[in-house]
């Protein structure tokens, strides 16, 4: 089993604090009892209380969590879909350096990443994707396909150790992009950054020039906070300066706001993890996409959420029907 957006099972950690409080619940609600029915029948009813109150509470914790992993999508196997294939080639772009893994976007700005890549995936049927991450050179992870599963496997795959190279050479990656795209072609070509913008380097204009030209309308998806955050190192560890203070990575919207600018695209920035935020991104740039299409059949993922639905209103409803038992019965 595989999921759409895996960044989202970290939700299932709030099912620790959500077992403390209904344990404390139970702890007062036996309590409240004891006192009520008097402390000589103690053993009778700590039993059965004890069995109910596990019940409900282990109907409770699986109906959520099945919630939350419906929540990411979750998929296997494949079936057909008949789409309107849309007559684009999409390269995505991504910065992979160490600042990306900064968490004042949580849980990374390069986790962030990805999963607005994965909506764009999810919205825009039928194009054909490339994937391109740069470091200190820009490499081609995946060229133009319409395989979304090795596409979703590439995203997945992202990591500041991928590229060894120092540095975040955006003009290399940004040329290797260009690269990607077919000579003779008469798709709409379109490329989608996703940086924080600091310390980009690369003799950049002539890029930005051929972009023009070749009228690839470059999107950039500037991710972080203006107050920014420490870079993290391998265990708990920060990056530091020579003085021991830490080093505070910040977003820089100035070059992704000139990038999109030159080439004909929009600069978005991405503050927060919130939902509205992606789909205002994911929507905008969908609107972009040419309205050109024709009918077909592809393989897609089989998502399986519904299932998962379906096993939390059981258990809520197994839940609701324990809480309703008449389990006290009078010696």
């Amino acid at each position: 089993m595989k999921f759409i957006f895996p960044v989202r099972l970290w939700f299932l950690l709030a099912l620790a604090p959500v077992l403390l409080f209904l344990v404390w619940c139970s702890y007062r609600r036996l309590k409240e009892l004891l006192l009520l029915k008097g402390r000589d029948r103690k053993e009778h009813l700590v039993s059965r209380f004890l069995v109910r109150e596990f019940l409900v509470q282990v109907f409770l914790l699986l109906g959520i969590a099945g919630l939350l992993v419906a929540y990411a999508e979750p998929f296997w196997g494949m079936e057909q879909e008949t789409v309107k294939r849309r007559n684009a080639d999409i390269v995505l772009l991504f910065d992979i350096s160490r600042s990306m893994l900064v968490r004042d976007v949580p849980p990374s700005r390069l986790e962030v990443a990805k999963e607005i890549a994965l909506m764009l995936v999810s919205r825009i049927s039928g194009a054909r994707w490339g994937v391109v991450a740069f470091k200190g050179k820009g490499e081609l992870l995946l060229p133009l396909t319409p395989d979304l599963l090795g596409l979703e496997d590439a995203i997945g795959l992202l990591t500041p150790v991928l590229l060894r190279s120092p540095g975040t050479d955006v003009a290399s990656g940004l040329s290797r992009a260009l690269e990607a795209f077919p000579q003779q072609s008469n798709r709409q070509r379109l490329v989608i950054l996703l940086s924080d913008g600091e310390a980009l380097t690369g003799e950049i204009g002539p890029v930005l020039e051929l972009a023009r030209n070749l009228g690839v309308a470059v999107h950039t998806v500037g991710i972080g906070t203006e107050s920014g955050g420490p870079v993290p190192l391998e265990g708990e560890d920060v990056l530091k300066k020579p003085s021991g203070e830490p080093v505070i990575s910040r977003l820089d919207a100035s070059l992704l706001k000139r990038i999109a600018e030159i080439t004909g695209g929009r600069f978005f920035s991405v503050r927060d993890a919130e939902g509205q935020t992606f789909q205002h991104v994911v929507s905008t740039i969908e609107e972009t996409i040419a309205r050109e299409e024709r009918e077909g059949i592809r393989l897609v993922p089989a998502r399986r959420y519904p299932l998962f639905v379906g096993l939390s209103f059981l258990a809520f409803s197994l839940m609701l029907l324990v809480r309703g038992w008449r389990w006290e019965v009078e010696p």
